[in-house]
């Protein structure tokens, strides 16, 4: 007989696993997963237990404990023959039932959770009948009248209105999630072995659906967090743009500087030593004169080329310092993993709000990040840090490159100065002058262990945290 009761316990696990992975399939969020599983623990078409809770692992202050989060079931006969005649006469299968978990029957009546709302039980308590369930990951009757020295019994028989109760572990990625309980405080009916191992069958299923509705969420999280990288890539990619052209007119300054200055200094400088020699009336003063003009203005011409380093008028506003910081970074992404090059970040909380002008500060930020990583062309790292004191915010690049001559230490932030075949010299210097425009200062030192230091300091000034 018993052999009899035990296949069709087998059977009827089964064709609910079917109606359960059609539920899943449906389920939103975890939420809808947890009440799926107590509903399928509960309902008639189910293992038929009367009530079912669900205590599950919270952290607090660095403590583990498992506390009650839901119930289902009835909190009475009366009650019980209500919900019972209510799924008759609507004649719910099932299937219908777990679809419509939000039904009154079926809701997680908070009746249920006051009765248990005090227990909260440390997972490190190895006697504790949850822990027991939970550390052996195994099914747990428990009895009023159990020998076995579990602490807890007792007191959940009192609190619970039974004299007996299942505790089934819920475990994900091999670590703890919770337990549930089980049991039959309105009709009386014994638990049975076969109902212990159907529930406990029955949980390692739903753990199953645990771990997926969790993955699901955690890819949600991490397609966000795709979308909004990519965001920033598309929203800052003009700033690239924007340091390629200025390296193009650098280039293009670069070979003026050599091309021009030189032959019109010499032009000059010998138009003027024709000049003195001539008497002043004579025609040939005239066209030294007339020469003498336009070097002049051919020099002031080329005076207002070269000073690239100028900023124009800035827009202040609110800015968060780290997502800027953060958005900037990820510019360079490709750039440093094709570099094999470490990045790190250390921004400590709170954040700061600062007013400054985002797109030249931005600008600033990208160009000192990009000198830092063509100084490791071999691979190196990056770090880049902030420390906030009183009424300044400090940032930090740091790289592990080739380093800095000492006599060059002075002049990195001149205009056009490079020790870079390839490069304008301007990204020092611009970062100079945007920090200047806010009230604020940039510096450059040799690490003791190789590499340099880009220190950006500006003032908080209206800044909130």
């Amino acid at each position: 007989m018993e052999e009899i009761t035990w296949n069709n316990k087998i059977r009827l696990l089964l064709d609910l696993v079917l109606k359960l992975n059609d539920t899943f399939l449906q389920a939103s969020d975890l939420d809808d997963v947890l009440n799926a599983v107590l509903v399928g623990i509960t309902a008639g078409e189910g293992l038929g237990f009367n009530r079912a809770f669900l205590f599950q692992v919270q952290e607090h202050q660095g403590i583990s404990r498992l506390e009650p989060v839901k119930a289902i079931g009835p909190v009475s006969s009366e009650e019980a023959a209500q919900v019972w005649q209510d799924i008759s006469d609507r004649k719910l299968s099932l299937f219908d039932i777990m679809l419509n978990i939000k039904i009154r029957a079926f809701s997680g009546d908070e009746r249920l959770i006051t009765l248990v709302k005090d227990i909260n039980v440390p997972i490190d308590e190895s006697d504790h009948v949850f822990n027991a369930s939970l550390n052996g990951q195994c099914a747990v009757h428990a009895q009023c009248d159990d020998t076995s020295g579990l602490q807890g019994i007792s007191e959940l028989c009192a609190l619970l209105g039974t004299s007996e109760f299942a505790v089934v572990p819920l475990v994900t990625h091999q670590r703890p999630f919770g337990v549930v309980l089980a049991d039959n405080f309105i009709t009386g009916r014994p638990v049975s072995q076969s109902d212990l191992e159907a529930l406990h069958l029955f949980a390692g299923l739903g753990s199953i659906a645990i771990c997926q509705a969790n993955m699901c969420s955690l890819m949600e999280e991490r397609i966000v967090d795709l979308q909004r990288l990519n965001a920033e890539v598309i929203r800052n990619r003009g700033l690239l743009i924007q340091a390629e052209r200025q390296a193009a007119l650098g280039r293009m300054a670069d070979q003026l500087l050599h091309q021009l200055k030189n032959p019109l200094s010499a032009i000059g400088g010998m138009a003027g030593l024709l000049a003195r020699k001539t008497d002043g009336d004579s025609i040939v003063k005239k066209y030294t004169d007339s020469i003498l003009e336009q070097c002049g203005r051919m020099e002031r011409t080329l005076d207002e080329v070269f000073d690239l380093s100028h900023t124009p008028d800035v827009h202040y506003e609110d800015v968060r310092l780290y997502q800027l910081m953060s958005a900037s970074l990820e510019i360079f992404a490709y750039e440093l993993k094709r570099l094999n090059i470490s990045a790190s970040l250390d921004l400590p909380e709170p954040e700061p709000v600062i007013r400054l002008d985002r797109t030249y500060f931005q600008q600033a930020l990208v160009n000192v990040i990009k000198n830092a990583i063509e100084a490791m062309p071999d691979g190196g790292s990056l770090d880049i840090s902030v420390r906030h004191e009183k009424s300044r915010v400090e940032i930090k690049v740091v790289d592990s490159g080739l380093g800095i001559a000492r006599g060059h230490l002075n002049r990195l932030d001149e205009p056009f100065f490079t020790t870079k075949s390839h490069a304008m010299g301007l990204g020092l210097s611009l970062g100079k002058k945007v920090l200047e425009q806010h009230g604020g200062t940039l510096s450059v030192k040799q690490n003791s262990s190789g590499g340099a230091t880009v220190t950006l300091s500006i003032p908080t000034g209206d800044s909130a945290s």
